[in-house]
């Protein structure tokens, strides 16, 4: 065709294509360092937390209606002229928006992974091949959570087909089943939770602790995902069954597994694995109580034990996400509680009652740590020596029994006890039924964790607070009748003293009470109280997540005293395979990088090419010093807590040991591992020597 007959573009044909090789240009430059996108993936953790909380509450309902509600199933599908399924599913809160929107993010982020080229040289493509990764990884899991969210609801609408609370409680099931069940199907659930619990012992207890000792002890943060999904089913049976625990440990468990687990999906560092952590326990807490500030507190104040701005945004986006993820499947909001105060002097009655929360809370926490020490044979008698002889479902048994007997007296004690608890702060419960739930529910919870099952110890300090606190203050009523502020209000700043004390975090006690109230009359009574039986615990029993006695325990003693052979230097222009192959047989995961004379240059981490391991793109085009980190060192001289502090402020598994003299001359490694092992050996010399 002539060049006269060709057919110009327009100006706008123009500036699209202009436009179009912009755009282009810069999916070609996309980088997704891990700082960048922490806050978004802090909020997916988020909405999984809050999955595993709808999750968890409609496998609990389910159980329940399995075990105690079967009568109430049957008559209810016999009604003549009712579907109450096809009804429930129809008004189920599907919100098919969230499928659309979660659809288009994530078909847009496997584009981006497509266009990003795979060219290349050196870091940069290392850096494409880890960005397009980060990109797929998150779509995959945004549809993941999507595949799994409407299921749920569905289960969920079921359930709520026959009238059982999505809390987990119990009451209302219980008084239609004959008593002498009680112990039967709790004694069957006590099989079936040691079968579960089999799969992952970690799984058993409370929860919480196995969190707080992956991001404060360990150090690491890891949290195995086949730990978190056992301990969701093993405590969604506990409870219903009848077992005596909470919803809070499982879904914090398992909110940190899932941040753990995408982490490292991901490549974070090990202290951005550690907020993922954190940002799928605020998760859960949020997602539990329908309170997203508590979450975030309770993530700051007790797993993470810090308060950096650089944490705030992922913790805040998780709770967010997970109250909203909460809310949605549960398809209602919560009612705020009332609270009431007389007046400003009955703020020293409640310093009373935090000192009662106190005593509770003191008495919760001896009370399970008994429990365990006589089912393990710790104790110096016969029943603990019986005890310890049984095999793990026979204790589970024993343990259900002992609890379904309970609730034939006080059928409060049986599953989580959320609605004998809403009765409490509503102040309609006799003062006698208060104190008789209040003392035997820290015995069932005791023998319920006790025994070897699954669930968590928070929400049941929340229920014995508040019976302690119904029964002071109808105490009160009786005695200053007109004056104070009802059975009610104390119920409710009950919970918050008793969980104060248990956990020592006022804090989050407070907000959680608060966002239940949405009052501020309440924070002056919550903020006396929760103090006071901060205060006392501490004196009593100590800091409950302070640092470790491992980390205390570190010898005051040089690094040359325990460190290892440093494994031979890399030169900084080996090629990929070379680097490969020298930190797959490195002890810490790190090899020192020299330059042609042989001095010390940088580091390199395993860490960072572990997404990389088989990645035939880049073996040609990248080289060690491409992955060179900057050079730490620590003197031979320097003790081993200071080496510990220099390792987490490097973000490093293990340093180079130099001579102090001359800090070119490479002496050895030392690594977390080695400070973890001297620290062991000096306890296991102090419990020698005092036993």
């Amino acid at each position: 065709m002539p060049d006269s007959a060709r057919i110009e573009p327009s100006p706008l044909a123009r500036r699209l294509r202009l436009k179009l090789a912009e755009w282009l240009a810069v999916v070609a430059h996309l980088r997704l360092p891990a700082p960048s996108i922490l806050p978004a993936t802090g909020a997916l953790v988020g909405f999984y937390a809050g999955l595993a909380a709808g999750l968890f509450s409609a496998l609990i309902s389910s159980i329940q209606l399995l075990g105690f509600g079967l009568p109430r199933v049957l008559q209810t599908l016999d009604a003549p002229g009712r579907h109450p399924v096809r009804e429930s599913l129809a008004r189920a809160p599907w919100h098919l928006e969230y499928l659309v929107a979660g659809a288009l993010v994530a078909a847009a982020l496997l584009i981006l992974a497509r266009l990003v080229p795979a060219g290349g040289v050196g870091s940069e493509a290392l850096e494409r091949t880890e960005t397009r990764a980060r990109l797929r990884v998150i779509a995959f899991m945004i549809l993941g959570g999507l595949a799994l969210f409407y299921p749920v609801v569905a289960l969920s609408a079921v359930n709520d087909a026959f009238g059982v609370n999505p809390n987990g409680g119990l009451l209302g099931l219980l008084e239609e089943t004959p008593w002498a069940l009680r112990p039967l199907f709790a004694g069957l659930g006590g099989v079936l939770i040691a079968r579960v619990v089999r799969l992952a012992p970690e799984a058993r207890g409370g929860g919480l602790g196995q969190v707080i000792h992956a991001v404060s002890r360990s150090g690491e943060g890891v949290i195995p995902t086949r730990v978190g999904v056992v301990k969701l089913f093993a405590s969604s049976l506990t409870i219903g069954t009848g077992g005596s625990a909470g919803r809070e440990g499982p879904i914090v468990q398992m909110g940190g597994s899932v941040g753990s687990t995408l982490a490292q999906a991901l490549g974070f560092t090990r202290r951005d694995l550690v907020v993922l952590v954190g940002c799928g326990s605020a998760g859960g807490i949020a997602a539990s109580f329908n309170a997203p500030i508590a979450g975030a507190m309770f993530a700051l104040e007790i797993i993470l034990r810090e308060f950096e701005v650089r944490v705030f945004a992922p913790i805040m986006l998780a709770s967010v996400t997970a109250t909203m993820t909460a809310r949605a499947m549960a398809g209602a909001r919560v009612e705020p509680h009332e609270f009431h105060l007389r007046s400003s002097a009955e703020v020293l009655a409640y310093v009373l009652l935090g000192i009662l929360g106190g005593v509770m809370a003191v008495s919760y926490t001896r009370g399970m740590d008994y429990a365990d020490a006589l089912c393990r044979g710790k104790l110096n008698n016969r029943v603990s020596s019986w005890l310890a002889s049984q095999t793990d479902t026979a204790r589970c048994v024993l343990g259900g029994v002992a609890v379904g007997v309970l609730g034939i007296f006080t059928p409060a004690v049986m599953g989580s006890g959320i609605e004998s608890l809403s009765l409490a702060t509503s102040g309609v419960l006799a003062w006698h039924v208060l104190v008789a739930a209040a003392v035997l529910k820290l015995v069932a919870t005791s023998i319920t964790l006790g025994s070897g099952a699954s669930g968590g110890t928070f929400f049941p300090a929340l229920f014995i607070g508040g019976m302690s606190g119904g029964a002071f203050g109808a105490l009160l009523e009786h005695l200053f009748p007109g004056a104070t502020g009802g059975p009610g209000s104390y119920a409710l700043v009950g919970m918050a003293a008793c969980v104060a004390g248990f956990t020592r975090a006022p804090l989050t006690a407070i907000v959680i009470v608060f966002e239940l109230t949405n009052d501020y009359t309440a924070i002056l009574p919550l903020m006396v109280a929760c103090t006071s039986a901060g205060a006392l615990c501490q004196a009593v029993l100590g800091h409950a997540h302070g640092p470790s006695s491992l980390t205390a325990a570190i010898p005051d003693r040089p690094v040359r005293e325990f460190m290892g052979t440093s494994e031979p230097p890399v030169s900084e222009r080996a090629n990929y395979d070379e680097l490969r192959e020298a930190l797959l047989r490195s002890t810490h995961g790190l090899v020192v990088l020299v330059d042609v004379a042989g001095k010390l240059v940088g580091l390199a981490l395993l860490h960072d090419i572990q997404g990389h391991l088989q990645d035939e793109s880049i073996r040609d085009v990248v080289r060690a010093r491409d992955l060179a980190r900057p050079l730490r060192t620590l003197p031979d001289d320097v003790d081993l807590r200071s080496a510990r502090e220099s390792l987490d402020d490097w973000e490093l598994p293990a340093a180079p040991v130099v001579s102090r003299d001359d800090p070119a001359r490479l002496l050895g490694m030392i690594g977390l591992s080695d400070i973890r092992a001297a620290a062991r050996a000096e306890l296991t010399k102090v419990h020698a020597s005092t036993h």
